[in-house]
């Protein structure tokens, strides 16, 4: 591990180049992430090799697509749309208002061929109400001396540190020391190397360490901004140990959700709860469950029909996903926590040596005070909440003000609507959208979308007041349209994909698919489609 002298000289480095860096033109900051580009593509087989073996993974197997998707492809795509919006950040944004009169803007798909690799697939980012919609402000008006800052990086997910530093030097304009986490910490050669064009010009720093180590970082004076990927716990405890500064250190953050699906009942065929089931617990069980945005609420309505036999049809799904490695510490402590608050709870898996089950806990209580909904599990754990509503109408307007008052978080949530039903309740349905207070909505597919497509925002829903609590966070990244005071984005999605989604837990060509869609991403092209289709068709 790297010495404190030689953290010092790191930060002293940057210190000296927050100027420079704010005087590197566009041509030139094109020039470098082309540069780191090239780079991933040369070494994205090694990049997903490591993070099988960190996550015990045979690289071999279709599972391994979930660190080619989530790992070099997401970076890989990252970097060529934030390009894209350099190069043109002059051009004219594709408004149009909301059902409560807010500004939106259209980000996807944003090309011909994005439209063509995700047919029926659309997304918005909503302005806050407060500004007008605009992009770029903070290329319109650079800081004067610059700023140096530090990201503790996630253990979860290998893509989201580099993207998270990323989004601080290329959109915040602040040179950036990034701390990996201590899981994901045998990367820290591979990002080193992809990401040399702008380490070498000593814009960027990647170090690994503790928690100690960030502690040491977070108190150096040279350190003017955090950002912070993690628990509302280490955030408490980040922000106790930077208030001694004055002014106090600036803390951006994604703090994690207990992310709710709301099931809006209709009349869903035998293929409709398949595939729903289907989604739910790919949802539930990709990464192992450590994700912010996994879901761990189902919002069900008490008086469907159809809900006892989408709980069933989720129970067989998830009794043949086999179980992971638990990455993350404290993992198995937070799922006894768990089982022990709730006798009910079902234990669901393939038996594996030193996997963790998942866990399904239905007819839960709709009390605020509920355990489950105001914990985050980050361990494969879905409580199922019924809410004695009437009808789809009644429901889906009780759903929202239950998720947004009695659910712990505001980072994102899913809507599982029909077509039937969403054209009955088109109306209602574009209310619930405005109402809830949600930083990421998904409609008819995981939230995980929202995230992978770069070009909408990742952050909490804004507080109304900064004195609140900090809940899921503050801030956002991705939004490589580089809007200026997004207050949250929206994905729509197709009710059944004709094809097997490749975050699909039961898709059978989920690896080579996921190589084709990053090869894609680095630089698409129509040549690359026809196999990319085939091998969805295929799935």
């Amino acid at each position: 591990m790297i010495s404190e002298q030689e953290l010092e000289a790191l930060l002293q480095q940057l210190n000296h180049q927050k100027r420079s860096w704010i005087q590197v033109d566009l041509q030139a900051r094109i020039l470098l992430l082309q540069q780191c580009l090239h780079l991933i593509s040369v070494h994205a087989q090694d990049w997903v090799a490591q993070a099988c073996q960190i996550k015990k993974i045979d690289p071999h197997s279709n599972r391994a697509a979930e660190e080619w998707l989530t790992g070099p492809m997401s970076l890989c795509r990252y970097l060529r749309l934030l390009m894209d919006s350099l190069q043109q950040i002059q051009r004219p944004l594709p408004t149009a208002t909301a059902v409560n009169g807010q500004a939106t803007v259209g980000v996807f798909p944003s090309s011909f061929l994005e439209s063509l690799l995700w047919p029926g697939f659309r997304a918005e980012i909503w302005i806050d109400p407060k500004y007008p919609p605009s992009r770029g402000e903070s290329y319109r008006h650079f800081p004067d001396q610059g700023a140096v800052t530090l990201v503790l990086g996630a253990g979860n997910v290998t893509s989201l540190a580099p993207c998270d530093a990323l989004h601080q030097l290329l959109v915040e304009q602040s040179v950036t020391l990034l701390k990996l986490n201590p899981c994901l910490q045998e990367l820290e050669s591979c990002f080193k190397t992809i990401l040399h064009p702008l380490i070498q010009a000593g814009f960027l720093a990647i170090v690994a360490g503790d928690a100690d180590r960030g502690q040491w970082l977070s108190q150096h004076p040279l350190v003017e901004r955090i950002h912070l990927t993690g628990s509302s716990k280490t955030y408490a405890m980040l922000q106790r140990q930077v208030s001694a500064f004055s002014p106090p250190k600036p803390i951006t953050a994604e703090l994690g959700c207990v992310t709710p699906i709301l099931v809006v009942p209709g009349a869903w065929t035998a293929q409709d709860l398949s595939y729903q089931a289907r989604q739910i617990a790919s949802a539930l069980t990709y990464n192992g469950g450590f994700n912010c945005n996994t879901p761990q609420v189902l919002i069900t309505s008490r008086e469907w029909p159809l809900r006892q036999e989408l709980l069933n049809r989720l129970q067989q799904e998830l009794e043949q996903i086999s179980p992971y490695h638990p990455l993350i510490p404290g993992a198995e402590i937070r799922q006894q926590q768990f089982r022990a608050h709730y006798p009910q709870a079902q234990a669901l898996g393939p038996v594996s040596s030193g996997g963790l089950p998942w866990v399904l806990i239905r007819d839960l209580s709709p009390s605020p005070e509920e355990f489950a909904l105001q914990t985050e599990a980050f361990c494969g754990v879905l409580a199922e909440v019924s809410l004695p509503t009437r009808n789809a109408s009644s429901f889906l307007q009780e759903a929202v003000a239950f998720v947004n008052d009695h659910v712990w978080g505001t980072l994102s949530c899913m809507i599982l609507i029909d077509p039937q039903t969403s054209r009955s309740l088109k109306s209602q349905l574009q209310q619930a959208i405005a109402d809830l207070r949600y930083g990421g909505i998904a409609i008819n597919c995981w939230s995980a979308v929202l995230y992978s497509l770069m070009t909408t925002t990742w952050g909490a829903f804004p507080r109304e007041d900064p004195r609140n609590e900090i809940s899921s966070g503050n801030g956002w990244v991705h939004n490589t349209f580089l809007l200026d005071h997004p207050q949250k984005s929206i994905v729509y999605a197709p009710w059944r994909l004709p094809f097997t989604p490749p975050w699909f837990s039961d898709h059978r060509q989920a690896r080579t698919m996921a190589q084709l869609l990053t090869d894609f991403e680095a630089q698409p092209g129509w040549l690359k489609l026809p196999s990319i289709w085939t091998l969805a068709l295929k799935g």
